[in-house]
């Protein structure tokens, strides 16, 4: 009679399963948020004041949300799997954030000069 606390034949155990989840790299998350700072950049440029309020949520809610969301997968991949996340998308992500911030700023700028 056996008392081992091995899991069945065949299953695999949580922590495994995060492992699998957590070894796909998130730097999509990245992509998606230059997307995001890239169009509402555009928004900025119709000039008109529904445009400036899209263009502010695409250019300050969405990437701050998917670059902290990228941190926290990379944070789960370091700690599950072991693997670090690169310095360049690192960096990239802070660009990210930076330009974020600066359009969105324009925006702010553009829809009180259209409410004065």
């Amino acid at each position: 009679m056996s008392l081992s606390m091995d899991p069945l034949p065949g299953v695999g155990t949580a922590y495994e399963a995060d492992a699998e989840s957590a070894s796909a790299s998130p730097t999509w998350l990245l992509g998606v948020a230059a997307l995001s700072v890239a169009l509402g950049l555009a928004a900025h440029m119709l000039g008109s004041l529904p445009a400036h309020f899209v263009g502010y949520a695409l250019d300050s809610l969405i990437p701050f949300t998917l670059v902290a969301w990228y941190r926290r997968r990379s944070l789960e991949r370091l700690v599950v799997a072991g693997l670090p996340p690169s310095r360049q998308a690192n960096t990239l992500a802070l660009l990210i954030l930076f330009a974020g911030f600066a359009c969105a700023l324009l925006h702010a700028w553009a829809i009180a000069r259209h409410l004065t």
